[in-house]
């Protein structure tokens, strides 16, 4: 399995884990297998749990942006930072929404 190995907690199948190792900086890289498998990639958001004497990361749900008009701009407004995949994804639902209203006022 390139080195991950299955994981039982509390009797279900979780799917996989691995051994990672911090960075001077305090940085863990997530290997790619799991970064796929939970749809991460950079600036995706995760909450850090402690548990007892361990550490739990969850991905947080994907916030949704939208673009919005500001003194005649167009602005990316949310509550907190994206990353470039989610800024794409601001961008390119509101290119859907725009061709959409043009091809209606036909």
């Amino acid at each position: 399995m390139n080195g991950l190995t299955p994981a039982i907690f509390h009797g279900i199948f979780n799917g996989m884990s691995s051994s990672v190792t911090m960075d001077s900086a305090g940085r863990l890289v997530l290997p790619r297998k799991i970064r796929e498998q939970l749809n991460l990639h950079g600036g995706s958001r995760l909450n850090l749990e402690l548990e007892k004497d361990s550490v739990r990361l969850v991905p947080m749900p994907e916030e949704e942006a939208r673009i919005v008009m500001r003194n005649g701009r167009h602005v990316i407004e949310t509550s907190s930072p994206l990353g470039v995949g989610e800024i794409r994804k601001a961008i390119l639902a509101e290119r859907e929404e725009r061709l959409v209203k043009l091809s209606s006022k036909k």
